[in-house]
C-alpha cells in the first residue's frame, strides 16, 4: 500500500491507521512544495470492510491540511 500526497509549507503531520492500528506517522511540512510518496507496507486483510484513517497531529505546531493525491 502506498500513499501519494503533497509536501509543502503549511501542511501538517498525520498518523496513518489501518483498521485502527497505526502503521506510519508522516510530517508533510516542507520548505518547498513537492510530491510525497509514503510506502505503507503490505498488509494481509480479511474479506470484508476495512478502514484507513489519516489522523491529524495533536501538537499545535504540527497542525495543517493534508492533500492526498492517491492511495494505491
Amino acid at each position: 500500500m502506498r500513499l501519494t500526497a503533497a509536501d509543502g509549507p503549511g501542511f501538517g503531520t498525520f498518523d496513518v491507521l489501518i483498521d485502527g492500528k497505526k502503521t506510519a506517522t508522516r510530517d508533510f511540512r516542507a520548505a518547498e512544495s513537492a510530491e510525497a510518496d509514503l510506502p505503507l507496507g503490505t498488509h494481509q486483510l480479511t474479506k470484508g470492510d476495512h478502514t484507513i484513517t489519516l489522523r491529524a497531529a495533536t501538537k499545535p505546531e504540527q497542525l495543517g491540511p493534508l492533500a492526498v493525491e492517491m492511495l494505491r
